[in-house]
């Protein structure tokens, strides 16, 4: 059977599964293609190549095979004029500043506001997860409580520990723990003082 050429001028469907072979009945087959590669997609329908990478800075990382992740980037953008990158490393955290394509360091962080050592280690870097709000972003990890990467000018950051709220006693902190024990499960300690205490649950748990 002699092939047929049918031109297409339009994927705004983009890349789709093979299972839509041949079902020349919907409009998605005939704005769509069976494989994308290298190409973006704009939003008009059309396809241009995707752009490849460029060098904009020296980093500064020396390979480890022992630890070839060093460096976790995360952005931070405050407007479409205050734009960072932010590198997070073993116990190092350093912010580059995004302008007019133009990447520069502003600042390194090796201790928190209150002089001690960051908690970042190379070994869990790409398991570090990060929300931002305004001029805040947090870093957070299991193995440490919430850290939070404060913009207190446009070229200079610092991180503190992130504070909970208290009860006006501070006999109770707020922490957004999640509860799997069944409700009236208690916890007895077999003493208030000295070593050697127990501690025993209602239910097994």
């Amino acid at each position: 059977m002699q092939k047929i050429r049918v031109p297409i001028n339009s994927f705004q469907f983009g890349e789709v599964s093979d299972s839509l072979l041949s079902r020349v009945d919907t409009s998605v087959y005939t704005a769509s293609a069976q494989r994308v590669e290298n190409m973006v997609v704009m939003a008009e329908g059309a396809v241009k190549k995707r752009t490849g990478l460029k060098h904009i800075h020296d980093y500064g990382i020396t390979f480890n095979s022992s630890y070839p992740e060093q460096s976790h980037l995360f952005p931070f953008i405050f407007d479409e004029n205050e734009e960072y990158i932010i590198s997070v490393e073993h116990q190092k955290v350093r912010c580059f500043r995004i302008e007019d394509s133009t990447v520069t360091l502003v600042s390194t962080i090796t201790q928190d506001t209150s002089s001690n050592a960051l908690p970042f280690d190379q070994e869990y870097l790409q398991q570090y997860t990060t929300a931002q709000f305004g001029d805040v972003k947090f870093i957070c990890h299991p193995l440490f409580a919430p850290r939070m990467l404060t913009r207190t000018s446009l070229t200079s950051f610092e991180i503190s520990t992130y504070s909970f709220d208290q009860r006006a006693d501070n006999s109770v902190t707020f922490q957004p723990y999640s509860k799997f024990q069944a409700h009236g499960t208690t916890l007895d300690p077999s003493a208030t003082t000295g070593t050697g205490i127990t501690l025993t649950t209602s239910t097994d748990h």
